[in-house]
């Protein structure tokens, strides 16, 4: 084994809970984790044995000065905490991929450093510093990379604008399981100014919503849509307008809360033809004329027409 330098393991990068300050390396003591090892020991032979093992690495000694037994039990005791190193520095690494152009911001002070005993700051930093100490709270015990991914993005865009997620979006990331997550990224191109997704009953991706409200990312409230409006779907255009001719039906859409908004921003998701078809599809079932538009200057075309190739292959297979 290599030589210990003094109690501490070299980790990954960290933020400052103190002063909310990113640094380059987060220092892990081993003597607070070898005593708590022992889930606090009552017998003085017990004690006596994690204070001498403690006092000897904090003097500076090599870890392998110690027997075999006191190496196996303060890598035992470390393990966990190289663990949450490592997923630290994952979740930094894949962030840096994202925009490396954020690494100066990762080693500078926040905005709210300087002077931040005036009115009003003061509150403002304790809720960034809780913020973050939280953050990476959470991003330490997170090894599944699809998490991490969530996790590197949250981290890059609160890094670039403080007020970007909320305490409320973390616990819901916490609370996030494959499954929620799976669907959430299925349907995540579909949402309507990035804010709502129109709804109909039976239409496939129902379901998945239905999870979605369950989970505190979809309001539950349905609420109604303009029937003559003008639609964005990322680049696309649709618009709607009501049929003099028949009845008026209403439409009617699920809106995301506050944590599906922002963690929306964390999927990237890229919007495509196939994404397009499936609202016009739902909001064509209803007694509503559609058009839709490549692009913002693009030409209007019927939906009917434009998409007659995906709705001829849904007949087929519906037959």
């Amino acid at each position: 084994m290599g030589k210990n330098s003094g109690s501490n393991v070299e980790g990954g990068i960290e933020v400052d809970p103190t002063t909310g300050k990113f640094g380059v390396s987060v220092k892990l003591s081993l003597v607070e984790n070898i005593m708590q090892a022992f889930h606090s020991p009552t017998t003085i032979v017990a004690r006596a044995f994690a204070e001498r093992i403690a006092g000897h690495l904090t003097s500076g000694n090599p870890l392998d000065e110690l027997s075999p037994a006191e190496q196996a039990f303060v890598i035992e005791a470390i393990e966990p905490l190289l663990v949450k190193a490592a997923n630290r520095r994952a979740v930094i690494s894949r962030a840096l991929k994202h925009d490396s152009g954020i690494a100066g911001l990762l080693a500078a002070p926040t905005p709210l450093q300087s002077g931040q005993d005036e009115p009003g700051n003061r509150e403002k930093t304790e809720e960034h510093q809780y913020f973050w100490e939280r953050f990476w709270a959470d991003a330490e015990i997170t090894s599944v990379a699809y998490m991490q991914e969530h996790y590197s993005r949250l981290l890059e865009g609160k890094i670039k604008d403080p007020s970007a997620f909320s305490l409320r979006t973390l616990d819901t990331l916490r609370c996030m399981d494959l499954r929620t997550a799976t669907a959430f990224a299925k349907v995540a191109p579909l949402f309507v100014q990035g804010s709502f997704i129109p709804i109909f009953y039976g239409c496939q991706y129902y379901p998945l919503l239905t999870l979605l409200i369950e989970e505190g990312l979809l309001s539950a409230n349905e609420d109604p849509m303009h029937p003559d409006n003008e639609l964005v779907l990322g680049a696309w255009r649709i618009s709607l307008k009501r049929m003099p001719d028949k009845p008026y039906a209403k439409s009617a859409s699920h809106a995301l809360t506050r944590a599906g908004r922002e963690l929306l921003s964390l999927n990237q998701a890229e919007v495509g033809r196939e994404h397009v078809f499936e609202i016009c599809r739902v909001l064509g079932g209803r007694p509503t004329s559609v058009r839709v538009a490549e692009n913002p200057n693009g030409p209007w075309v019927d939906w009917q027409h434009y998409f007659a190739t995906e709705l001829a292959q849904a007949a087929r297979t519906n037959s």
